[in-house]
């Protein structure tokens, strides 16, 4: 559920900033990411979350060069690492 209420944020902020005529920048780029973090913490483990980063990088290849979305994407393997272990259930699991 908070998936899929986050995606719906995001959507709708895209769409807004479409609709003002904005462009896809770092700034929107990083709340996704943030979104998509916040998201993977709060959900089980069994939910893959953590997939949605993809759209992070897909929007990083619009402003960044090659080093950059190389980058940007070992920020999102980062974020799914720490989220991993910040969630509750993975830590429940770790110590049995």
């Amino acid at each position: 559920m908070v998936p899929a209420i986050a995606l719906l944020v995001v959507t709708l902020a895209a769409r807004l900033a479409g609709w003002l005529g904005w462009h896809y920048t770092d700034t929107w780029a990083a709340a996704t990411a943030i979104a998509i973090f916040v998201s993977d913490i709060v959900t089980p483990l069994d939910v893959s979350v953590a997939t949605l980063y993809v759209v992070v990088v897909l929007m990083a290849a619009g402003f960044c060069q090659p080093r950059g979305i190389w980058l940007v994407a070992a920020g999102c393997v980062g974020l799914t690492l720490l989220s991993f272990y910040l969630t509750p259930s993975a830590l429940a699991d770790l110590q049995q």
